[in-house]
């Protein structure tokens, strides 16, 4: 990967710079709760069984996968709050 000159910095746009926002819903909406409701089904947290499963192929394996980033992501980024923590 090339190195940035500082011409390259400069002509930079402070939109080129932000991240985008909104990743976790967009990747997570098409069906939400489906990975929690096979966690209960075979009585496991959602995170105990993230962490059987993040080595399955398929979809369980990335489906696993995902929610173990997005538990992580709930810890890390003050921009995500779940929406069982907010105090309304």
């Amino acid at each position: 990967m090339p190195h940035l000159t500082i011409a390259d910095v400069g002509s930079r746009k402070p939109e080129m710079a932000e991240k985008k926002k909104g990743w976790i819903k967009k990747g997570a909406s098409k069906h939400p709760g489906l990975f929690a409701k096979k966690a209960e089904r075979v009585g496991m947290t959602t995170r105990e069984y993230a962490q059987k499963e993040k080595h399955a192929g398929g979809t369980l394996g990335k489906e696993a996968n995902f929610a173990i980033n997005a538990m992580g992501a709930a810890k890390k980024s003050p921009l995500y709050t779940h929406p069982r923590s907010r105090k309304d």
